[in-house]
């Protein structure tokens, strides 16, 4: 009887529990409640050019230490969602090792080829990146303000957090088999 190869929790597992701790632990069930109870006093700063007293920036810079793990967290969905891990479990395990090795590549890249996890992802890491500017001028006006910074940008953050939660949400959450 073959046994399988690793011996450490599925990449799935682990990239599913990291998805866990940012989209639903962190993000909706935090950052994006708080930005909605505190949207008028975060506009209010903007428009008068005040900072925000803590602990409400502590919340806000929350993004900050968070944003690393989404990336994170993204840029290993192609290898988590990927059928190639199946290949260290049995009855695979029992495969030479050289042929498993062509076996996981062609399976990535029949998966790359046949799902559009990789268009998903996309979407999702522009989310991201989009979320992070909109954090960003935000922050800028309501962290350290200078001075008064226009029209608030805080309905903008809101938006652009909820489309973020969208497209990880369109996220596989099991491996496709193809």
């Amino acid at each position: 009887m073959c046994r399988a190869t690793s011996t450490q929790p599925s990449l799935l597992g682990a990239w599913l529990a990291r998805r866990s701790r940012f989209h639903h632990d962190w993000l909706n069930n935090r950052f994006r409640p708080f930005l909605h109870a505190r949207r008028e006093l975060l506009e209010e700063c903007e428009l008068r050019g005040t900072a925000l007293g803590n602990p409400l920036a502590g919340q806000l810079r929350e993004w900050e230490a968070q944003l690393p793990e989404a990336a994170a967290f993204l840029g290993d969905a192609d290898d988590a969602l990927s059928p190639a891990q199946l290949l260290d479990s049995e009855p695979f395990s029992c495969v030479a090792e050289p042929l498993r090795q062509w076996m996981r590549e062609t399976v990535a890249a029949l998966h790359r080829e046949r799902t559009d996890l990789a268009r998903l992802v996309e979407l999702a890491v522009a989310a991201l990146y989009e979320a992070d500017r909109q954090y960003h001028v935000v922050s800028a006006r309501v962290l350290a303000p200078a001075a008064s910074g226009g029209a608030p940008a805080t309905s903008s953050l809101i938006e652009a957090v909820k489309d973020l939660s969208h497209a990880i949400s369109a996220l596989p959450h099991q491996i496709e088999i193809i």
